[in-house]
């Protein structure tokens, strides 16, 4: 079952807090507290929710985190072929970074850079299939 869950800075003390449920109320941006169970004020912009996976660390993924892959270890799970020639477009640049971006009701990978964003065209069903090669940054 898909667990929904919330990340985002507290105005308070700019940390981050964790917790299900996410709301906008008279002009504040609360997410309730897993830990404490508190409704905590949070920044708008940096409000992301989790996509359910978790990198070769453990660590959660959230919609907007900047992620790093391991291709060559990516490259033998997956194997030559289709996949492989699309996972080559994920390849870093010096100036681009590697997202995972919410749009259109489904989790993409984009690339960022100083110009703009470009989709990369891969979806979270690949990125699952190589999570033991990616790594939150």
């Amino acid at each position: 079952m898909r667990q929904i869950k919330f990340r985002g800075r507290r105005v308070k003390d700019n940390g981050f807090v964790y917790g299900g449920r996410c709301i906008v109320l008279r002009g504040r941006t609360l997410i309730h507290d897993e830990e404490t169970e508190q409704d905590v004020d949070v920044e708008p912009d940096s409000v992301a929710q989790f996509t359910n996976c978790l990198d070769a660390n453990g660590e959660e993924i959230y919609d907007d985190d900047e992620i790093r892959i391991d291709f060559d270890g990516a490259a033998k799970v997956i194997g030559e072929g289709l996949l492989l020639s699309t996972l080559q477009t994920l390849k870093p640049t010096a100036d681009a970074k590697l997202y995972v971006e919410y749009s259109h009701y489904r989790y993409r990978l984009i690339w960022r850079t100083h110009n703009g964003r470009v989709d990369t065209g891969v979806d979270m069903a690949l990125l699952e299939s190589i999570l033991p090669y990616v790594e939150v940054v």
